[in-house]
């Protein structure tokens, strides 16, 4: 589906856009449910999640932005979006955003060595990375070389220094 967005966003923006904040929080509540049946019901004190729907926000907004999706169509994802984000299962104080520092340079340098390349312009992930650090009032882990491992290390030391 990601492929088909960026083959004809115009086309495809609002399905996209809604498809992904639906599988957000799919995601989410498997992962509750699935922690919930492993200890007696409790719920976690911490669920890692590698987006947010404040993230699939910035997506839809820059569709919108970049005329991708209708008035009505935005409206109607920002009706769906408030809904979802209001909702008491997704309603937390301890909420803490981690922004991987990446450069969108870097990003486009990753996405070129991917099996299936994204045609995605420097422009839109310079857009995406100003709309995220807008959005980030937590704290930021630098990974320009690091690895998947490195960054969950840091965030761990960064979130025991905050906690």
């Amino acid at each position: 589906m990601l492929q088909k967005f960026y083959e004809n966003p115009t086309k495809t923006a609002y399905t996209f856009q809604t498809y992904v904040l639906n599988s957000r929080i799919e995601a989410y509540v498997i992962a509750l449910d699935e922690w919930r049946k492993e200890h007696d019901g409790a719920t976690p004190a911490i669920v890692v999640l590698d987006r947010w729907i404040e993230d699939d926000y910035i997506f839809a907004s820059l569709a919108y932005e970049n005329k991708q999706m209708s008035n009505g169509e935005f409206a109607t994802y920002m009706q769906i979006h408030k809904r979802v984000k209001s909702a008491a299962l997704l309603n937390s104080k301890n909420v803490t955003r981690v922004l991987i520092n990446v450069s969108p340079s870097t990003c486009l340098e990753r996405l070129s060595s991917r099996k299936d390349p994204l045609d995605i312009s420097p422009e839109y992930l310079a857009k995406l990375d100003e709309k995220h650090r807008q959005l980030i009032v937590s704290f930021t882990v630098d990974n320009e070389l690091g690895t998947a491992e490195d960054t969950a290390k840091e965030i761990i030391q960064q979130w025991k220094r905050y906690a």
